[in-house]
């Protein structure tokens, strides 16, 4: 007997089904934002001698692990990370996956030499970037640019409140290269906490929160001591990284400041470099031009009442979507 009239509706049942699983995976593409952000792959070279020497071979950063946690909560929408065009770079100076159209928000350029990068990216629609000193490399280049400037980071307190208790006079935030550094040379004083960068970037901003005072020789450990209020000095660790500070100087004009450091090899009293902390002029932010730039309408309303969450709080984590072979990280917190 033929299978239409043995099994009547069955196909057509069948088709219907198709169609509704097909057009709710559409649905589920249309609301997943796809993104870039670095995930801490330094080479080859670099990443085998960090497995040789105990450590994770991939750089996990928490400055890096921010970005999709800022744009999922700011947008409400799922998180893919992808290298492909068509993407949003938000924190971080990660110009060099810049691709046709994608949409920068808040990245900024490593130095002069990563410009090559945004001349050769055709259609990229620049809604913000993290400062005056790479919108004037792109502006000087032919590359029309808003003047909105600011890091994603500085609207975390807008995202979740501070409700850790200080337990550190002092916390230093050293860059990932820098750790086992201020590690040997501060494990023994009581009075400093050493923070790992490398941790979940949740229990990250938990210690600098709980600390009265910071030192970082990490950008966004700075950033984000500043975006709650404390009292925070950049360091630097003799030769600059990267051959100059061009990211902090970035950082730094985009809050109307010069740059304002200490090199701990030459100012390692840590009485002294409280003072400096204290003397630093503080940060003029403005984070309402870099809202208003965000890539999506619902930003605004969803920060419109102070948020309810907590950093005590977050403490568990959701799927980042990916289209690289990497397995999935876990990175965007739940609450209780």
């Amino acid at each position: 007997m033929p299978i239409s009239r043995a099994m009547p509706g069955a196909i057509e049942n069948v088709c219907v089904v198709c169609s509704i699983v097909m057009d709710l995976k559409v649905r589920v593409l249309q609301i997943m934002i796809k993104m870039y952000w670095w995930e801490g792959y330094y080479g080859f070279k670099r990443t085998f001698t960090r497995a040789l020497t105990g450590m994770r071979p991939y750089v996990n950063n928490f400055g890096d692990q921010l970005s999709p946690f800022i744009i999922a909560m700011l947008s409400g929408m799922k998180i893919k990370h992808t290298l492909r065009e068509g993407k949003i770079l938000g924190l971080g100076s990660i110009f060099f996956c810049l691709r046709q159209r994608d949409t920068v928000w808040g990245a900024g350029l490593l130095n002069s030499n990563h410009l090559h990068f945004a001349m050769a990216a055709q259609d990229v629609n620049y809604r913000a970037v993290r400062g005056p000193k790479t919108r004037s490399l792109l502006v000087n280049n032919g590359i029309a640019c808003p003047e909105v400037y600011g890091d994603p980071a500085l609207l975390l307190p807008l995202l979740v409140k501070n409700d850790i208790d200080k337990r550190w006079r002092i916390g230093i935030v050293p860059h990932f290269s820098h750790y086992r550094t201020f590690k040997t040379m501060l494990n023994h004083d009581l009075r400093v906490k050493v923070i790992d960068v490398e941790k979940p970037f949740h229990d990250v901003i938990r210690e600098i929160l709980s600390c009265e005072v910071i030192f970082s020789s990490s950008l966004h450990g700075l950033i984000v001591a500043e975006a709650y209020g404390i009292d925070a000095l950049m360091l630097t660790v003799g030769k600059p990284l990267h051959g100059d500070l061009f990211k902090f100087d970035d950082y730094f004009a985009s809050t109307g400041r010069p740059t304002f450091y200490a090199d701990f090899i030459e100012v390692s009293d840590i009485k002294s470099l409280v003072a400096m902390a204290m003397n630093n002029p503080k940060p003029n932010i403005n984070i309402h031009p870099l809202l208003d730039a965000f890539p999506f309408e619902c930003a605004r309303e969803r920060v419109k009442h102070p948020s309810d969450t907590a950093w005590s709080r977050i403490h568990g984590t959701a799927t980042i979507y990916r289209s690289s072979i990497r397995p999935p990280c876990l990175l965007i917190p739940e609450e209780d």
